[in-house]
């Protein structure tokens, strides 16, 4: 794969219901999507879901855009390699910046498997596994508003 394009995209998009924190309230999501091109004009896309406000962490989507435009798109752009890895590993200097990083990394294994003529570019036995326990809201299994499933014991392990 030989990467020919990169286009990003600022997704704005209000939330149906907006929820609170002890930190802020968050009413819509501002994430960037990632499309990778190759040179047979196969497309990969990938999301940098890094959160709007620095309540979370460091990274923002304004700091994922400017690793994405200064770094991240000119290290990519006309690399080649056979696996994702070869790919990802024009990143490996970047120290942190890890949801602008994982932004990317989707979209080179996207286009991977679209390449390779799969719909899932990773082993899916794992990912069952661990979508068995995430909850309705797609978060992690950590947070406690999960599905009924959940047995409340296993909630009060969460906590703990």
């Amino acid at each position: 794969m030989r990467i020919e394009r990169i286009r990003l995209f600022v997704l704005r998009q209000d939330l149906r219901h907006s929820f609170e924190t002890s930190s802020h309230r968050k009413s819509g999501i501002e994430h960037i999507l990632v499309e990778l091109t190759d040179a047979d004009g196969r497309t990969g896309w990938g999301e940098v879901a890094a959160p709007s406000d620095p309540y979370f962490g460091a990274e923002t989507t304004v700091t994922a855009w400017e690793i994405a435009t200064r770094y991240l798109v000119p290290a990519l752009l006309g690399a080649e390699g056979e696996e994702p890895a070869d790919l990802e590993a024009v990143w490996d200097r970047i120290r942190g910046h890890e949801f602008a990083k994982a932004g990317f990394s989707g979209a080179v294994w996207d286009l991977y498997s679209r390449a390779r003529g799969s719909r899932s570019p990773r082993p899916s036995a794992a990912r069952a596994a661990r979508s068995s326990r995430v909850c309705r809201s797609g978060s992690s299994r950590r947070s406690t508003t999960c599905s009924r499933r959940w047995r409340s014991s296993e909630r009060r392990g969460i906590r703990a």
